[in-house]
């Protein structure tokens, strides 16, 4: 008797493959803004003023140096400018009354009107307006844990020279305002010595102007 043929293999069916994946969802924020339409031209600064930091030790005349720059309006925060008088017309400086605090000195340059007449403003001196910075900090910049702060070092180490440069910078940014109203604006300092870095030889003192430095050990 003849054996049955075995039975043919049956073929499994076909899958059809899977679909693709789709891509990930951003969830990057989509911005609203409307794309700028950009032009070119010249670099023109002949309607932008200057700005400038002169420095040096008490006394080299610093002040008689600003009150020759253009039409001077004086922001007064030492006395060293009371007994000067404009060496070209012999007459008493030009100053903002009544300027005693940090935000004195910011509204003084939001004030575009006060420079109507002047066309350049002195700001003696930078190295007392950092003061007045520290003072303005102190007051709005809560320490660690919300506590206030009573100095610098409240905040941690190193920490409150980072709060005084975000501080600072405002000022920084209103005298940019002054600039592109095209009036401009300098800024006395007192000196001090800076050591600095040198890549190519011994580090070396530079003079700097009498600011605060993130690195005391930095100052000699």
């Amino acid at each position: 008797m003849a054996k049955a043929p075995p039975p043919t293999p049956k073929t499994p069916p076909k899958r059809a493959p899977a679909p693709p994946k789709a891509p990930p969802r951003s969830t990057a924020p989509v911005s609203t803004r409307a794309k700028k339409t950009f032009t070119t031209g010249k670099w023109d600064t002949e309607n932008r003023g200057k700005k400038i930091v002169i420095y040096g030790a008490p006394g080299m005349g610093k002040t008689t140096l600003a009150a020759l720059a253009p039409n001077p309006l004086f922001i007064a925060l030492e006395e060293g400018g009371l007994d000067i008088n404009n060496p070209r017309t012999g007459e008493a400086l030009n100053f903002v009354s009544d300027v005693e605090t940090y935000e004195d000195v910011l509204d003084v340059m939001d004030q575009s009107e006060i420079l109507d007449d002047f066309d350049t403003l002195v700001i003696d001196s930078a190295t007392e307006l950092e003061q007045l910075a520290i003072a303005y900090m102190l007051h709005t910049v809560p320490a660690a844990g919300g506590s206030s702060a009573t100095n610098i070092e409240s905040y941690g180490y190193g920490k409150g020279f980072q709060h005084l440069h975000d501080t600072f910078r405002i000022a920084l940014s209103k005298a940019d305002q002054v600039v592109r109203r095209g009036k401009n604006i300098i800024f006395l300092a007192q000196m001090q010595p800076v050591k600095t870095t040198n890549a190519e030889s011994d580090d070396f003192l530079k003079e700097a102007p009498l600011l605060s430095n993130k690195n005391p050990s930095n100052v000699a």
